[in-house]
């Protein structure tokens, strides 16, 4: 009777972080009071608000984020809601993150399979060290009674008195592997299970590490946001960045990409080669997020008629991880705009396409100069569409003279799939 969610904003700060895991549970919508949280569909998205008002008469709710300053401008619909938030657990949204990837099932795979054979073969190790002290104690036995049967006669040869007198008793003082060898079998079970302990341990440290990667780069990134953002209240520019400071960090840092109500929202960096950032962020440290960056074979300044900008498809959802989330028709139509703010001028990155494409694909082609290269490229974009662009657009037309970038990350569908999102740089004075 509970749905779990995985919470990817901070709009239930500090009590509900980002990263953690909410359970759900339907009930009558009439028993949800003022203070409850509930989930509730929104925008092709789930969306996790505590209530204001129950308003049962209209059939509808008012929600509010704890870390929002006002209360959400549309009411939810009962229709809408999918239950009240009965729990909640932080940080335990990466760790299912990271095992529903492919790696991840493959090491928890592995984790059960390593305990399930060690508990296997230790019960077979323990039944054949308890078979073993049988035959011992067997052996021993036997020769209890063979030393017994010698010892009979006390004036003869093998009498107290006689030569073999150091050969009776119970034999005790012999050692036990001198009565039996111990088995090859039993030090062949030892070094598999020392083998299997090791891929134990090793699946359990490798997941450890990429958790602690995972909490380490999200921690970077919201320091930074912090640190370097301005909100703008009831300005058109959601946000303003101290590009001064910023780039006193790292001159390499061309802009900033925002968009509300998902993980985007870091700086974007262009450097030498485009394996510079790949798994570094802003700062040069390793980080298994690396940073946003633009292609490297790009123009400085957006100035190209088309500029591509990476990031990583992280299993915690960060990153680029949620551009996928457009190829929904409510999703796009929720979030037609995202923001690229720049030390010279502010953009509006107009989206007008996502979809898959293939690695090697013509997509990827660096294209400088406006010409039939270009319109070839936006009318394959338009062409491949997940979502129709026309209901926030109404008809589109992509001039030549304007500029345009592609957002893109790694795709699950195929081998070297991408996932990439077009968009029109419209500049806001």
């Amino acid at each position: 009777g509970y749905e779990p969610f995985e919470i990817i904003s901070g709009s239930m700060e500090p009590e509900i972080p980002v990263g953690s895991v909410v359970y759900a549970k339907s009930m009558d919508k009439t028993e949800i009071s003022k203070g409850d949280i509930i989930a509730y569909n929104e925008g092709g998205g789930i969306v996790v608000h505590r209530v204001v008002t129950n308003r049962t008469s209209m059939g509808e709710f008012v929600t509010k984020g704890d870390a929002n300053d006002s209360e959400d401008i549309q009411p939810v619909p009962y229709d809408n809601v999918v239950g009240r938030v009965e729990a909640h657990y932080a940080g335990l949204g990466t760790a299912m993150a990271i095992f529903s990837s492919v790696v991840g099932k493959v090491y928890l795979i592995l984790t059960v399979a390593c305990g399930v054979m060690l508990i296997v073969l230790s019960g077979r190790v323990r039944a054949s060290r308890a078979k073993r002290a049988r035959e011992i104690q067997e052996a021993l036995a036997e020769m209890g009674e063979v030393g017994a049967a010698g010892a009979g006669g006390a004036g003869g040869p093998g009498g107290a008195g006689g030569p073999g007198a150091h050969a009776s008793g119970s034999g005790a003082d012999l050692p036990a592997n001198a009565l039996l060898p111990e088995p090859k079998s039993h030090k062949l079970r030892q070094a598999i299970i020392v083998v299997l302990l090791i891929l134990f341990l090793g699946s359990g440290a490798f997941i450890g590490y990429t958790l602690w990667q995972y909490a380490q780069a999200d921690s970077l990134y919201d320091r930074t946001s912090e640190q370097y953002t301005t909100d703008n209240k009831g300005v058109e520019v959601p946000i303003s960045i101290d590009f001064d400071k910023l780039r006193a960090q790292n001159p390499d840092i061309v802009g900033w990409i925002y968009c509300a109500d998902t993980p985007i929202d870091y700086p974007v960096l262009k450097g030498e080669n485009n394996d510079q950032y790949l798994r570094h962020d802003y700062t040069h440290e390793y980080n298994i997020d690396g940073s946003i960056f633009v292609d490297a074979d790009n123009r400085d300044g957006f100035v190209d008629p088309n500029t591509i900008i990476y990031g990583h498809h992280m299993n915690s959802g960060s990153m680029f991880a949620c551009t996928e989330n457009w190829a929904d028709q409510e999703f796009y139509e929720a979030h037609p705009v995202i923001w690229l703010l720049t030390p010279e001028k502010n953009y509006r990155i107009v989206l007008f396409s996502g979809h898959h494409t293939q690695a090697t694909s013509d997509m990827y082609d660096i294209i400088h100069e406006p010409g039939e290269k270009l319109a070839k490229f936006l009318s394959d974009a338009l062409e491949q569409s997940d979502f129709d662009a026309s209901t926030k657009l109404g008809e589109i037309k992509l001039s030549q003279n304007a500029k345009y970038v592609m957002l893109t990350t790694c795709g699950d569908l195929f081998e070297g799939d991408r996932y990439v999102l077009h968009g029109q740089l419209v500049p806001v004075e």
